[in-house]
């Protein structure tokens, strides 16, 4: 809980954080297939909820082929 509390609320000081923990060697984390594979779950998860909440599919539909492709180019 207390993660979700210092996490940036705007996308540039999102920006920030990445920088500073790109900079720690923090960015090897990301090129483990595991991880990437759970961030694009993670991602996926969320969008599909919110399609979910608003019964608007497009922005889902465009989720599931941003993913499915980056999954296919990454693993396949």
């Amino acid at each position: 809980m207390f993660a979700l509390a210092i996490l940036p609320k705007c996308p540039i000081c999102l920006m920030a954080w990445g920088g500073i923990l790109a900079s720690a060697g923090l960015a090897r984390l990301v090129t483990n297939p595991m991880v990437a594979f759970s961030l694009a779950l993670l991602s996926l998860a969320i969008v599909l909820t919110h399609a979910i909440r608003r019964r608007d599919w497009r922005f889902a539909a465009v989720g599931v082929l941003v993913v499915s492709v980056l999954v296919l180019r990454r693993f396949g």
